[in-house]
């Protein structure tokens, strides 16, 4: 049987700092619980990661891979959207989807999130950490800082914006993704005053992990209808399964099941960008809740392992929020009440690693604010032999950690 292309991938995660344990630890992990407010900003930050998703594959060159996270963007959009007012925040909330929400909304929903992931399962490895960097010379509102620590966790320093600085930063950006995301800052222009950075990293072992023995060079249909062979890993396994008239989407458990992997294989004749157009908040949960109990499928998955890295600015004020990247109509004046802010740059950075084991990801996003003087009993077929879309989620909030698309297992960048 000829293999496909591969869809995206997204991971879904339910806090802001970690949940965390050694792999051989069976403690059982605590069911996470929402309030229902908490629960709708969830679902805004998918929204958000929808809408800004598939703005990105619409505009990617054709057969390329890419993953954002956007737990990671909204995480550090909304430590930044405390420090903003007037029409530059209104904007800023209807691109994150929060509009409707106050400031107290949204900062106890990400502050109920930290301390959920934390137990959610402790076969997983997740480390979600924020913080805040601030040029030594710079006077910053006293409130700015201490909300995003209070609610955030995020660590906040003060230092001379030198090339120590530089390193300082990069370094606390590996730490936090094992070294899976480096060089997150090339470089500090004169102007700029602050860094704003959130760092996710997950580690997830397959429920029921493929044997390598089993994986063998198979071909896998590009975008232009090429071919290519690549290590194809099989198993027959009991996977929760929907099928459409568009796709078929599997969901491949990690450690005690509250991490999944989705992977949303199009149907022939239906791209990834079809797909993407329809999706929402709304659909992506009603696909969740029409997945039937586990069926036997005969599985083909690829392994794969790509870096992807983008500056978000241009799409970001392409999908409604310009103003906070103005140096003259940009309001950050509760950072600091002078005014004079504006975002400069916002970059994006993700890894991920797929194999027989499971899964390994990371994502680093940072956000410069700068200065301006201006089924059947028999097994059905799942063959990931084209690209498709993949989404790693937490069952019980749905939060989207990642969310990529996988068009050439070979490429790694």
């Amino acid at each position: 049987m000829k293999l496909t292309k591969l869809v995206t991938l997204i991971l879904l995660p339910v806090s802001m700092t970690g949940c965390s344990s050694g792999a051989n630890d069976n403690t059982p992990g605590t069911d996470i619980k929402l309030d229902e407010k908490s629960t709708e900003i969830v679902n805004s930050d998918n929204q958000f990661g929808f809408n800004l998703f598939g703005t990105l594959v619409e505009n990617a060159d054709a057969g390329s891979n890419l993953m954002i996270s956007p737990l990671s963007i909204s995480s550090a959009l909304s430590m930044v959207l405390n420090g903003a007012n007037g029409d530059t925040r209104t904007q800023m909330e209807q691109v994150l989807s929060s509009s409707g929400f106050t400031t107290d909304d949204i900062n106890t929903a990400y502050q109920k999130l930290i301390p959920a992931l934390r137990n959610c399962d402790t076969s997983v490895d997740l480390d979600i950490a924020n913080s805040i960097w601030i040029r030594e010379s710079f006077q910053v509102l006293d409130k700015f800082t201490e909300t995003n620590n209070d609610y955030y966790d995020a660590e906040v320093t003060r230092l001379p914006f030198d090339n120590t600085a530089v390193n300082q930063i990069n370094d606390w950006v590996s730490r936090k993704t094992h070294d899976r995301i480096q060089k997150m800052v090339t470089s500090i222009e004169p102007n700029d005053v602050m860094y704003l950075l959130n760092a996710i990293y997950f580690k997830g072992s397959w429920a029921e992990k493929f044997d390598s023995n089993a994986t063998q060079n198979k071909p896998f249909t590009l975008t232009d209808g090429n071919t290519v062979n690549v290590p194809m890993m099989r198993k027959h396994l009991k996977l929760s399964y929907l099928a459409t008239n568009k796709f078929r989407m599997a969901a491949f458990p990690y450690g005690r099941g509250k991490f999944r992997m989705l992977v949303m294989l199009p149907n022939e004749g239906v791209s990834n960008t079809e797909i993407l157009q329809s999706l929402d908040a709304d659909s992506w949960q009603t696909y969740l809740k029409g997945m039937s109990q586990p069926v036997e499928l005969d599985v083909w998955l690829p392994k794969f392992t790509f870096s992807w890295e983008i500056g978000l600015k241009d799409v970001l004020a392409s999908l409604g929020m310009p103003k906070a990247f103005s140096q003259s109509e940009a309001d950050f004046t509760n950072i600091n009440s002078d005014g004079r802010l504006y975002i400069s740059k916002v970059k994006h950075k993700t890894f991920i690693e797929v194999n027989e084991e499971g899964t390994e990801a990371a994502a680093s996003t940072s956000v410069t604010v700068s200065y301006t003087s201006v089924g059947p009993n028999a097994p059905i077929i799942f063959h990931a032999d084209h690209p498709f879309l993949f989404f790693i989620t937490e069952e019980d909030t749905g939060a989207i950690l990642f969310m990529g698309q996988l068009s050439d297992p070979r490429s790694e960048n």
